[in-house]
């Protein structure tokens, strides 16, 4: 029997190594399909502009590198078969939206709402497989030290919430070069222990896979960036964390350790609804607004930070959530 860590780290190194090896290459493909035209939405701090030229849709080399590495390595375990469907699901989705955004002159990608029926497809997906293949009949981890509750079919509706949640949490997240990848390495380190710990070898396995992917992306993505990972990339992210979650049964693991992707979608949320509020109750030509730009990361920007500084605070912040977790975990809060 092969050692779980072992299996992890096999691979963590086959995803980083493969991320590596085809991310040049693929950048420059990115460039001759022409994926590098624009780039920058007109929304964000002007000092983005400068990107111009940064092709996106760079998810489209690491998703199926680390989908690939954990599949091998996982040696056909259900868990981590799961979560590369997931993370290939969701992707192909981001896909098409930065596809459709490349080739129009609007750079308008999918309706938003095409794109979230098409995640809620992708979800409905990953929950029947949950349910049918793994035999998870509404079992949920809520906390901590505590036994995973049977909330019996309500769980399908709270899996639906939590996926979608995820998913474009982190796709808003994905803003700034290194911002995203950095902080889906760090939540993955908890989950990838947690699943070597708790016998649950497919889930340290797929955590692992995806884990080196994102380092072997960041060497192409951290600032300034050759490559964006766009919603092929960030789609596909969360779409594995997700998976992560469900098909492992550590719910209450993956939302602390992705923590700052909730802020980062927490702020957008108050944005948009105080802005029309605002709008709406004081009959206004435009709403009041909290931050100065959403989401989050863009508001620090706003006020003089730069993006480097404003990306290493949450890599901390990653990083302190990450560590909790692992405190958490070690100290017996595995369910």
């Amino acid at each position: 029997m092969v050692n779980p860590l072992l299996q992890m780290g096999i691979a963590l190194i086959l995803a980083l190594l493969a991320t590596l090896l085809v991310g040049g290459l693929a950048i420059g493909w990115l460039h001759r399909i022409g994926l590098a035209r624009g780039g920058v939405r007109e929304d964000t701090p002007q000092a983005h502009q400068a990107k111009r030229g940064t092709p996106s849709m760079g998810g489209i080399f690491m998703i199926p590198c680390a989908a690939g590495a954990m599949l091998i390595a996982g040696l056909g375990d259900r868990l981590t078969v799961g979560v590369a469907l997931s993370m290939l699901c969701f992707s192909a989705i981001g896909a098409a939206d930065d596809l459709l955004k490349a080739r129009r002159p609007s750079r308008r990608g999918l309706l938003a709402r095409s794109k979230l029926l098409l995640q809620a497809a992708a979800a409905s997906a990953l929950i029947a497989y949950a349910m049918l293949v793994m035999g998870n009949q509404g079992t949920v981890a809520v906390a901590p030290y505590l036994a995973p509750l049977s909330v019996g079919a309500w769980a399908v509706p709270a899996w639906m919430i939590f996926v979608l949640w995820l998913t474009n949490a982190v796709n808003i997240t994905d803003g700034l070069d290194g911002l995203a990848a950095g902080l889906g390495a760090l939540a993955c380190l908890p989950i990838a222990l947690a699943g070597s710990l708790s016998g649950l070898t497919g889930a340290g396995v797929a955590a692992g896979g995806l884990l080196g992917g994102l380092a072997g992306f960041l060497r192409f993505n951290h600032k300034p960036a050759q490559v964006w990972m766009g919603d092929t990339g960030s789609l596909g992210l969360g779409g594995g964390l997700a998976a992560l979650a469900i098909l492992g049964s550590m719910e209450w693991l993956v939302l602390l350790a992705t923590l700052p992707f909730t802020v980062e979608l927490l702020s957008d949320v108050i944005q948009v609804a105080y802005f029309q509020g605002t709008k709406r109750l004081y009959h206004l030509a435009e709403g009041r607004r909290v931050f100065r730009k959403a989401p989050l990361h863009h508001h620090f920007e706003e006020g003089g930070t730069s993006e480097a500084r404003v990306v290493l605070g949450f890599w901390g912040f990653g990083a302190a959530c990450a560590a909790v977790s692992v405190g958490l975990l070690l100290g017996g809060g595995l369910p």
